[in-house]
C-alpha cells in the first residue's frame, strides 16, 4: 500500500470520527441540556446525563459493529465452504 492510499484511508477514517463525534454531542445535546439556560454552568444532572448518553452510544456502536463484523466472517466461512464444495466436485468430476 502506498503513502497516498494510507493517506486518504487516514483522512476518511478522520471524517468518519469526526461524524460521530458531532452526531454523539448534537444528539446529547438534545437529550440532555435544559434549553431554558437557568444557570450558566453546567448542572449535575445534565452532566450525568451526557455522560451517560455518550457511554450509550458508544456501547451501541460497539454492539452493531460487532454484529456486522460477526456476519461478515460468518459469509467468508460460509464463501469458503461452497468453494471447498465445488473444488470437490471438481476433482471427483474429472477423476483429479
Amino acid at each position: 500500500m502506498d503513502n497516498q492510499m494510507q493517506m486518504r484511508m487516514a483522512e476518511q477514517e478522520f471524517e468518519l470520527v469526526t461524524e460521530l463525534l458531532r452526531k454523539i454531542t448534537n444528539r446529547c445535546y438534545q437529550k440532555c441540556y435544559d434549553k431554558t439556560y437557568e444557570s450558566g454552568d453546567v448542572t449535575t444532572r445534565e452532566s450525568l446525563c451526557m455522560d451517560k448518553c455518550v457511554l450509550k452510544y458508544f456501547e451501541v456502536n460497539k454492539n452493531i459493529n460487532d454484529r456486522l463484523q460477526a456476519a461478515s466472517q460468518a459469509k467468508i466461512e460460509q464463501q469458503k465452504r461452497v468453494e471447498e464444495f465445488q473444488e470437490k466436485r471438481r476433482r471427483k468430476k474429472y477423476g483429479s
